[in-house]
């Protein structure tokens, strides 16, 4: 355990200390310099660099890489990690103060003296090892374990160990194993052993580490007397005489570049030699240094004792990586770099990994905003992001971030175009229009002839018009001096989301109401009712055939061609949700943004379902774990997505920017390895080996298996199969175990493999693992047995047809009874699945199926009897908001108090109160007039602020609040209930405009006004 560095400052006397205390005054300025200039470490590089180095892209930002911890509840056997080594297979290996684990990326599992007797302590402070493939594991208290494949031998100070306490091992060249304990130094040579103590020239008993150079020298570093050095015949000492700084040495490495290096408790690193005294090396902390760890593209990485993790560019860089706000985060015991050039950090507070992500973030930490609504890029590569509410970013070609428009700072921007004159058109959410042409800005809102001032699109078509989609319909922008104009004046109560000028001259405009396609003369409308799988349209993309693809509000993709339309859902293998941005690659993906991920799926998957030459897409969803900062993308505004020239990709989300090159998104094509790890029968485990003999009575064969890999475990899917089930292959998922209830008798080989998803499972045999399983017969499955049934056979033949005439009959009774309970039991389950299918699983109320049946029948009876019917759209205030603060756990509690309030205390036996989506939610109410309506909506709104559900980050009240739009039936709305829903939808806009948490009611307005929910 290292010693304070104040206690080991005030043993080395005053001179010592005030070194230290001016090493670390210059340490501080070092930083105050650091923190200045790390605004202008992101380069182009950063942006436009190779995203599949082989260590960490040493251009980013520490936010930029993927920081992950493992500790106890992750199955570490303790939170306080020593060492960490790669193993010959691939498996991570790491010393913790509760025993060994052994990680395959996914699992750990512990060897300790709980699990294996061979074990004398838990404690593990070291491991090595051999070319061989063993494994010596150095324990505190328990001596040494040397691992033989599954095999476990121990040492201790009765095999001739000096001490039981051990620190450091180290395979020397000539292949001999020397121990660092707290007594001295042993060394185990063919089985002998021989220690060394201060008696013999050590500089210290107590050795921490041992490392070895380039002339068979071997160095022994301590914390109390400097390093020594053993030349294989003499022990020499260097010390604060020879140069070091300090007596206390944390760290003795083997440096590829520099030879030996030693650390010191001030942070000091020195290059040591016998032939020069210690030579000073940079350095970036002034706490103790306790591993040092050169990447294979030559940036040095420090660990210290309080200071966390350090990396030393081979530029010149100093940058410090905050693993976590945790303080024993910052104390780091040692590095390693796996085969991918991840790094692995063992700590105070568990293991951490950082890992590069093919996915570029750009949010609050590199200086965007997290809030990121739209981006579009100019043709100088300068890329524009809009952010809600900070404003318009400008993301420079060489990476650096700046908002370059103080009017813009404090705007929601909604949507984005670069017109034919590379000006820029920012549209905004409440503010209106800006146009920056040249660094002039001009300013267009309502009083200018736009009908409303929340922009939602903006697209320039082929006759240089700009067509403007805002809150109250589309406007069109003819040139400087011409007036702003309305092409489409009856799409005024509708909300559009998206314009897209098709090949043939098509302008197709994604909205609330479907889709509709204008051609300078006739508008085309595509609903529910012509194959759309939803009317709320997100937002559309025409590839280079001229077919368009629809994305909509139902989490269904849409392929439009040739006036035929095709759509895909989940049964197609399509697992998304609303897509809010759809792009196309250079290799005919496409990739659709939404709030469950990123999606690719292959154009030509797409076009042979729609053919019906096959069932599923070839798809492939991204996530956290794939190196996404948020899997909350955002979209509903014009651009949520966009692509640059150099086919890099877009998009926007709760947490930043993400862009990404497509083609860097590949899979090592070396098969995946698996291993067989353990096995039981009957629940009691058994020895792996060849073959692994099964009783013939076995109930259960359970067969443990991994496939090391540290950085992308969570995407690899396993298949096993025997071979006396033929080419059948039984697909595991990522489940790494395999089960078997029975087996034929005889000899059975069991195989698995593995391979990452959405790729094909290896053919070579590298990449197939086998085990023989032998299962003893039963007493009839023996040659014996057969001859014996053989001459019972002729007997009971003649004793079986009587048998089987007599009990024909009574079969044939039974099995009609059977048939006839079966049949009412599956009605039975019919009828409950029926329900199940009308109720929204989380809150218990009814679900939008449920919603649509009620409302055509409440409809229905309505126009027979000419009652009214009322819609109240509810929407709970600032609900992302409060996910955010809260978490989705309470999101969901949220969700469920305020249905039940409502549906349990507020609505008659005939009115209905269905999710409509998200946190919203409808209200049927039959024979309610207008003013009714508006009575139950302020008793709804009264009884959710009575809950009195606090809510942190909410600006209109400290409590949970909701807003109420409320419509009735009119003479226009008798043939299409929709459009009561939809004139509650823009009501439900209104309120929310006024400032939530309050009703309003269509019949509060002189005219339909159609506007969008926040």
């Amino acid at each position: 355990m290292p010693i304070p560095a104040k206690e080991a400052i005030t043993a080395l006397g005053p001179n010592a200390a005030i070194a230290a205390t001016d090493r670390r005054i210059i340490f501080l300025q070092k930083r105050s310099s650091l923190i200045r200039r790390l605004a202008a470490i992101i380069s182009g590089s950063l942006l436009l660099g190779a995203l599949t180095a082989q260590a960490l892209d040493p251009d980013r930002l520490p936010s930029q890489y993927l920081i992950d911890r493992y500790g106890r509840d992750s199955g570490l056997p303790s939170d306080r990690v020593w060492v960490s080594e790669e193993g010959p297979r691939g498996y991570l290996w790491i010393g913790t103060q509760g025993g060994l684990a052994r990680f395959d990326g996914a699992d750990f599992k512990t060897f300790n003296q709980q699990t294996h007797e061979a074990f004398n302590a838990s404690d593990i402070r070291a491991l090595e090892w051999t070319p061989d493939g063993d494994l010596w594991i150095g324990t505190y208290g328990g001596g040494a374990v040397f691992m033989r494949g599954r095999e476990f031998e121990s040492f201790s100070k009765d095999q001739g160990l000096i001490s039981n306490v051990i620190y450091d091992i180290h395979r020397a060249v000539d292949g001999s194993i020397w121990f660092a304990t707290d007594l001295g130094l042993t060394q185990r040579t063919g089985g002998e052993f021989r220690s060394w103590t201060v008696a013999d020239g050590l500089a210290s008993n107590r050795i921490f580490d041992i490392a070895e150079d380039s002339e068979g020298n071997l160095w022994f570093s301590s914390l109390t007397n400097g390093v020594s050095y053993f030349d294989g015949s003499t022990f020499h000492r260097i010390g604060t005489e020879d140069g070091l700084d300090s007596l206390q040495v944390h760290m003795l490495r083997w440096d590829k570049e520099l030879g030996v290096i030693a650390g010191t408790d001030s942070g000091a690193i020195y290059q040591l030699s016998t032939a020069a005294p210690p030579a000073l090396l940079p350095s970036a902390t002034p706490k103790a240094i306790q591993s040092s760890l050169l990447d294979r593209d030559g940036n040095r990485w420090l660990g210290s004792y309080g200071d966390g993790v350090w990396r030393l560019s081979a530029d010149g860089r100093e940058t410090h990586f905050p693993l976590d706000s945790g303080h024993s985060s910052e104390h780091i015991f040692d590095l390693v770099e796996d085969a991918r050039g991840s790094l692995w950090v063992a700590t105070g507070h568990g293991l951490f990994r950082v890992k590069d992500s093919p996915f570029l973030a750009l949010g609050s930490a590199e200086g965007l905003a997290d809030s990121t609504f739209v981006v579009t890029a100019q043709s100088d590569d300068t890329v524009w992001i809009g952010t809600e509410p900070d404003g318009l970013f400008r993301v420079e070609a060489d990476g650096s971030i700046s908002q370059p428009f103080p009017e813009l700072v404090d705007k929601s921007v909604s949507s984005l175009l670069v017109s034919a004159d590379d000006s820029l058109w920012v549209g905004t959410f409440g503010d209106g229009l800006f146009h920056i042409r040249e660094g002039a800005i001009e300013h267009f809102a309502i009083a200018d002839g736009l009908l409303g001032d929340h922009v939602l699109a903006l697209q320039q078509l082929r006759d240089g018009s700009i067509w403007i989609a805002t809150n109250r319909g589309l406007n069109a922008w003819l040139g400087d001096d011409a007036d702003i104009t309305t092409p489409l004046p009856e799409l005024s109560d509708t909300i559009t989301r998206h314009i897209l000028e098709a090949r043939n001259g098509v302008v197709w405009l994604s909205s609330n109401s479907g889709l509709y396609g204008y051609d300078g003369g006739k508008l085309e409308h595509w609903t529910e009712e012509r194959g759309l799988a939803s009317n709320v349209v997100r937002t559309s993309y025409e590839d280079d055939r001229g077919v368009l693809w629809i994305a909509t509000g139902a989490g269904t993709l849409s392929r439009l061609d040739k006036g035929r339309l095709f759509s895909y859902d989940r049964s197609h293998g399509l697992p998304l949700s609303a897509g809010y941005a759809i792009l196309e690659d250079r290799a005919r993906n496409l990739w659709i943004s939404s709030t469950q991920g990123l999606l690719r799926v292959t154009r030509d998957s797409l076009d042979a379902v729609a053919r019906g030459e096959r069932n599923t897409l070839d798809t492939r969803v991204f996530e956290e774990n794939d190196g996404l900062r948020s899997t909350q993308f955002t979209g509903g505004f014009q651009p949520a997505g966009w692509v640059t020239r150099d086919n890099r990709l877009w998009f926007t989300s709760t947490k930043g920017a993400t862009t990404f090159s497509p083609q860097k998104l590949t899979t090592d094509s070396t098969p995946l390895r698996t291993y067989i790890d353990a096995i039981r029968v009957d629940g009691k485990p058994v020895a792996v080996a060849e073959p692994v003999a099964i009783p013939a009575n076995f109930q259960s064969l359970e067969i443990d298996y991994s496939s090391p890999e540290l950085s992308k475990a969570h995407s690899i899917s396993f298949r096993y199969s025997t071979v006396s089930n033929g080419d059948f292959w039984t697909d595991a998922g990522n489940r790494r175990t395999a089960y078997f209830s029975a087996l034929p008798a005889g000899e059975t080989a069991f195989r698995v493999q593995a391979s990452f998803d959405g790729e094909l499972f290896p053919t070579t045999p590298d990449g197939l693992t086998s085990l023989t399983i032998y299962r003893t017969p039963h007493w009839y499955e023996t040659t014996w047995s057969v001859l014996l049934g053989v001459a019972l056979i002729a007997l009971l033949v003649s004793l079986l047809q009587r048998y089987q005439s007599r009990s024909a009959r009574q079969r044939e009774q039974q099995l009609r009874q059977l048939v006839d309970l079966r049949t009412e039991e599956l009605r039975d389950a019919l009828v409950r699945v029926e329900a199940n299918s009308r109720i929204d699983s989380l809150t218990g109320v009814a679900n939008r199926r449920h919603l649509e049946e009620h409302l055509n029948a409440t409809w229905s009876m309505s126009r027979r009897t000419g009652t009214p019917v009322s819609i109240l759209m509810l929407d709970i205030d600032l609900f992302k908001q409060y996910n955010d603060s809260l978490g989705h756990a309470a999101g969901d509690d949220c969700l469920r108090t305020i249905a039940q309030a409502i549906k349990g205390k507020l609505l008659r036996e005939h009115d209905m109160l269905a999710r409509y989506g998200g946190e919203e939610f409808v209200v049927v109410l039959y024979d309610t007039d207008a003013a009714g309506a508006v009575r139950t909506a302020n008793r709804i709104l009264e009884c959710v602020r009575a809950l009195a559900l606090q809510h942190p980050a909410s600006q209109v009240s400290e409590h949970v609040t909701i807003s109420i739009g409320c419509a009735s039936m009119g003479d226009k709305e008798r043939d299409d209930p929709h459009r009561l829903i939809d004139l509650a939808d823009k009501a439900l806009y209104e309120a929310k405009a006024k400032g939530r948490n309050r009703v309003h009611s269509t019949a509060e307005e002189s005219a339909d006004t159609a506007l969008e929910r926040g």
